[in-house]
């Protein structure tokens, strides 16, 4: 959550998120058995992100930890078969639109990186260099 204010979130290392089993427990490191296990009901890849960044830097004012609460539930709440039905629908169609952005971001970037005179610049003559290695 990039509109979260510079320390709003706690602060936990390994070892906090290790010694309270947020996302693996302690007995085989694997996840069954962890908080992480317990709540996540996640249907998109984008959701697991979040609620992973959810659990590992949970947030530390009561008023913000409220306003999370209110919209996780009007999204979880109890629903008729077919609103869920058409809610899984959405979601599963909905594209991963944080992944999107970064490749449309690289993309950019590597464009522009071909565009710099610097990428224009020949730094030695490959062919020959590489028929010397040869013999």
């Amino acid at each position: 959550e990039g509109d979260a204010p510079p320390g709003s979130k706690m602060v936990l290392d390994g070892n906090a998120l290790a010694n309270l089993e947020i996302l693996v427990n302690n007995t085989d490191g694997k996840e069954a058995g962890s908080l992480w296990a317990h709540v996540n009901r996640c249907g998109t890849a984008f959701g697991r992100r979040r609620l992973r960044e959810w659990l590992t830097r949970p947030l530390r004012n009561i008023a913000e930890i409220e306003a999370r609460l209110d919209a996780v539930q009007a999204l979880a709440g109890p629903l008729s078969a077919e609103a869920e039905g058409l809610r899984k629908q959405v979601l599963s169609q909905t594209p991963d639109l944080e992944r999107l952005l970064a490749r449309i971001h690289s993309m950019a970037s590597r464009h522009r990186a071909r565009e710099h005179p610097e990428a224009r610049a020949v730094m030695y003559e490959g062919p020959k260099y590489a028929r010397r290695k040869i013999r």
